[in-house]
């Protein structure tokens, strides 16, 4: 609540006169409630209790009135800002009245969260603040309009005084939203890398969003809706589809509706402001805007991203900036504080519509470059005009760059004229404005209709005629000088009407000069691509004769690779070599990789490639097959016992022995070998059945010996 010295105030001696334009303006704005209907509503006034705030760790408490059609319909002195939330979507008040509108949330950010909670259609009213913007406490209106005469309101009394207060027209409504709704087309799901069906998932989405987008383009039309459209395209349609709509959310309802499908959805919100505004319950009428006596060259980047850049016509930097989802109106409201804006500027020809709309709302003339400016263009004339100024503006991003260059470029294609403009009104020493002419040439208007224009408005309205007495010789010196000139100005005309003759065949010349340069440039156009051609099939012929001698090379050694098989496989056939079945190591992975290869049979001869080690198993399997190692090099000694002690032949080889086949080992002159290996598993196995017998004896010895010490 406020504290003000209210009394002091009613108390001078303009007591009277006070109370009369009170009076006044109170039969004013019941009249004006009365005729748009306030008196009418349901109006719920809260006033926060003494020693509460919404900045506390716990839930600030609230006294709560509700009036209905002027008629107290609820009192309540003791209510928390949860069950206030819910009388709100019970009782579904029309305007909620309050003096302070920091006592339901302690800054800004919280304040709108609080109003975007409300249902649909329910006004926030601070009643304190009256419609020109200035403020005054509770209990000096409350005395105004003669609803209490007490210095000190309770907090019921407050929440009621300002819900009458509200219920007469008094206050200004809290605006979050702009009156512009957005509607948002995009994928439902956030895809994820990878999956055979992700392609054709794209494809069918953004196709729905491009199906969708022509659906409320064509509703939007056929109602006469202004918008402005961004969308991203791709391949197969669209990516995003966004439509900024300049009307309420309201009137949108029954021409497009949300949509929230499995793939694709619809979204309209309406656009929130980006600080709390308010404007008066009671329409009141609006006074012109001031705004400076700066001409403005505006730059715009639309997009979804749009970036707005501004100069002045003496080519000084204003301002830039950029923003996601930027309304038209906001983009007026901006320029409108700087200045005076004379000409749209875009990087893009053609322009897009968003950019056309922008210019005719603002009534200016719209620059378009003969053609769209490239990046390297925009990145130059930005970064030489930053550097002869300082760095005067920051530049963040590519919409702020392509913005400046816009403007830039138009202020460039203009500066001649500005200057020669300027160098004129200075030749002929005129006192008129040079900004407004040249303001008025950035409209579309010549040299000479603008200074014209400038000096009409400087002119008097009303001039004095002055009527002298002239002597006679003076009119006759004047008249034959009058005849002079006009002898001079027909010999300028005829000197005219020689250069025009000349300038027409000079026009013709230039003519056939281009055709001819055109022809030229075309021919050299067509060399420049024979040569091209030329250069490009040498280089691929160069890269084909490099494959057909790699293709060459390897068809010498497949060749001598198949004499060489042949000549084995004719010494296989004689018996000269024997293929052997190999293992790469005695391991339970080489065991597994040779019965996979080559399979295992009784009495195989294995050669082993790496005989360093040899597990147990191996040895195991091995020998229930009766099969004999080759090995090739000098095995370990531990190795070799071990495989005795299985019941493992095991045959050292030398390496020069044996050759190589396409992976397979061949054998050479393998008759030794193979009665070598034949004695050597006969005598691993004499070994191995000996010592399984001695293991025997031994374990019945040893249990008979158990045994007699058990008796004893």
């Amino acid at each position: 609540m406020y504290i003000w010295s209210w009394t002091k105030l009613l108390s001078t001696s303009g007591h009277e006169v006070l109370n009369k334009r009170v009076f006044a303006h109170l039969r004013r704005y019941i009249a004006i409630v009365r005729r748009i209907g306030l008196d009418s509503l349901r109006v719920m006034g809260i006033d926060i209790l003494p020693g509460e705030s919404p900045a506390s760790t716990s839930q600030p408490h609230y006294a709560v009135v509700v009036l209905d059609k002027g008629k107290v319909k609820l009192k309540e002195d003791y209510v928390s800002k949860t069950r206030l939330l819910r009388l709100i979507y019970e009782l579904k008040p029309d305007l909620i009245a309050i003096d302070n509108l920091y006592e339901l949330a302690e800054s800004k950010s919280s304040l709108i969260n609080f109003v975007r909670r409300l249902p649909p259609g329910i006004r926030l009213v601070q009643v304190t603040r009256l419609h020109d913007g200035r403020e005054l406490p509770l209990e000096v209106l409350s005395s105004m309009y003669r609803l209490s005469s007490q210095s000190k309101l309770s907090p019921l009394e407050a929440a009621e005084v300002a819900a009458k207060l509200a219920s007469m027209g008094v206050g200004s409504v809290v605006k979050i939203h702009q009156g512009i709704t957005r509607i948002t087309i995009a994928r439902t799901r956030t895809l994820k890398a990878g999956g055979m069906s992700r392609d054709r998932y794209l494809r069918s989405t953004r196709m729905e969003i491009l199906r969708l987008t022509k659906r409320v383009k064509e509703a939007l039309d056929r109602h006469g809706f202004d918008y402005d459209h961004y969308y991203r395209r791709t391949t197969h349609g669209l990516e995003s589809s966004i439509f900024i709509v300049y009307a309420p959310r309201d009137s949108l309802r029954g021409v497009v509706k949300p949509i929230r499908g499995v793939d694709v959805k619809v979204r309209i919100s309406p656009i929130e402001v980006h600080k709390v505004e308010f404007e008066p319950l009671v329409a009141k009428s609006k006074s012109p805007r001031g705004i400076s006596g700066r001409y403005l060259i505006v730059g715009i980047d639309p997009g979804i991203v749009t970036g707005v850049a501004m100069i002045d016509i003496d080519g000084n930097p204003i301002m830039v900036f950029s923003r996601r989802y930027l309304p038209r109106n906001e983009i007026l409201d901006m320029v409108y504080e700087y200045g005076i804006p004379v000409l749209i500027a875009t990087d893009a020809n053609p322009p897009s519509a968003m950019v056309k709309k922008l210019a005719s709302t603002l009534g200016v003339p719209l620059f378009t470059p003969p053609r769209t400016l490239g990046v390297a263009e925009k990145e130059k004339l930005v970064q030489d005009y930053l550097e002869k100024h300082n760095y005067q503006l920051r530049v963040d991003d590519s919409h702020q760059r392509d913005a400046l260059a816009a403007a830039l470029k138009a202020y460039f294609n203009f500066k001649p004229k500005l200057d020669q403009v300027e160098s004129k009104i200075r030749d002929l020493d005129l006192n008129i404005s040079i900004r407004e002419v040249k303001a008025l040439i950035l409209q579309g208007k010549s040299m000479t209709e603008a200074i014209r224009e400038v000096v009409r408005r400087m002119k008097p309205k009303e001039e004095k005629q002055v009527v002298e007495v002239v002597d006679e010789k003076i009119v006759e010196s004047l008249k034959t000088k009058i005849e002079r000139q006009q002898i001079y100005i027909n010999k300028l005309r005829e000197e005219r009407d020689l250069l025009l003759e000349e300038v027409k065949k000079l026009k013709e010349k230039l003519r056939q000069v281009e055709q001819e340069m055109e022809r030229l440039l075309s021919e050299e156009g067509r060399k420049l691509r024979e040569s091209r051609m030329m250069a490009t099939l040498s280089a691929r012929i160069e890269r084909l004769e490099e494959v057909v001698e790699k293709l060459r090379k390897e068809n010498e050694k497949l060749s001598e690779e198949l004499k060489k098989a042949k000549d084995i496989i004719m010494n296989i056939a004689s018996g000269k070599y024997m293929p052997l079945k190999v293992m790469r190591t005695m391991s339970n992975e080489g065991l597994k990789e040779l019965i996979t290869t080559f399979g295992i049979k009784r009495d195989d001869i294995v050669l082993v490639v790496d005989a360093s080690h040899a597990g147990e198993d191996v040895l195991e399997e091995l020998r229930r097959h009766r099969v004999v190692i080759l090995a090739l090099g000098s095995p370990p000694r531990h190795v070799l016992e071990r495989a005795k002690d299985h019941g493992v032949a095991v045959i050292e080889i030398d390496s020069k022995k044996v050759s190589w086949l396409f992976g397979i080992p061949l054998l050479r002159d393998p008759e030794p070998i193979l009665k070598l290996a034949e004695r050597a598993r006969k005598e691993v196995e004499r070994y191995y059945r000996r010592r399984k017998a001695e293991d025997l004896r031994r374990i019945i010895e040893e249990y008979r010996k158990l045994r007699a010490e058990e008796e004893l």
